[in-house]
């Protein structure tokens, strides 16, 4: 979206934002059943008709770090804590009446990285792609993580580094990761990082379900209808100086 020239045109820039937090937020719990139960291995070994299949683990009791607890993280905080998993988060801006709210065992700063990647069984990333968190996740973080702890990332694909991603993978320094984001999209399924059994994917999906479509609709109708009459829009991106 070219904003400077909406603005100078009069144009409002608006977003849906809101709509697909839950959304998001099931599809990171989702992902992560998906890792924990070896869900393209249990699939290849039925499709191969192969007797004694791969045996998962649970979530229950595990820990649970969402990097970027904004609308989609938090929503992943509430149904993450009712599954019994343990929590820690990390913030650009930490808020402390948050911690009790959500239930954490840790808030912390972008500084606090580390600590977080050090102690989750999971790591899911719910931040924007800004030029802080491009590449957030490079070679030195994924080898702070656990060996048997898995990544989710359902925010920007930039925000994970992807040489130090597939190094990872070959290397085994992570159990796995979970994909809806991507460099480049469509992605390339013939990319090397996707032929590992502990790679699942989506196809930018996580945000997509018939509920979050009805509410996009419901705010791009809505707002169509408050300019008509001379209102601003809601989430307002660029604002119009003749308004």
């Amino acid at each position: 979206m070219d904003k400077k020239a909406a603005k100078e045109r009069g144009i409002y820039v608006a977003n849906c934002a809101g709509a697909n937090d839950v959304t998001v937020a099931e599809s990171a719990i989702f992902l992560m059943l998906a890792l924990s139960r070896r869900l393209n291995e249990i699939q290849s070994s039925f499709e191969k008709k192969i007797l004694g299949h791969p045996i998962g683990t649970e979530l229950m009791g595990k820990t649970l770090g969402i990097v970027g607890l904004g609308a989609s993280g938090k929503e992943l905080a509430k149904r993450a804590y009712h599954m019994g998993m343990k929590i820690l988060a990390t913030k650009r801006v930490v808020e402390e009446e948050l911690v009790s709210k959500y239930n954490l065992e840790f808030l912390g700063g972008p500084q606090d990285l580390k600590t977080l990647l050090e102690k989750a069984d999971y790591v899911s990333l719910h931040t924007p792609l800004t030029e802080e968190t491009r590449n957030l996740i490079s070679e030195s973080e994924l080898k702070q993580m656990k060996p048997t702890a898995y990544l989710i990332n359902v925010s920007r694909g930039p925000v994970i580094d992807k040489h130090a991603l597939l190094k990872a993978l070959q290397h085994k320094w992570i159990a796995g990761v979970a994909l809806d984001v991507y460099w480049l999209e469509p992605a390339d399924p013939r990319d090397p990082i996707f032929q590992f059994d502990n790679v699942i994917t989506l196809p930018h999906i996580a945000g997509s379900s018939q509920e979050s479509q009805d509410r996009m609709e419901e705010i791009v109708v809505g707002n169509i209808f408050r300019v008509a009459v001379r209102k601003k829009p809601i989430n307002i991106q660029i604002n119009i100086s003749s308004s």
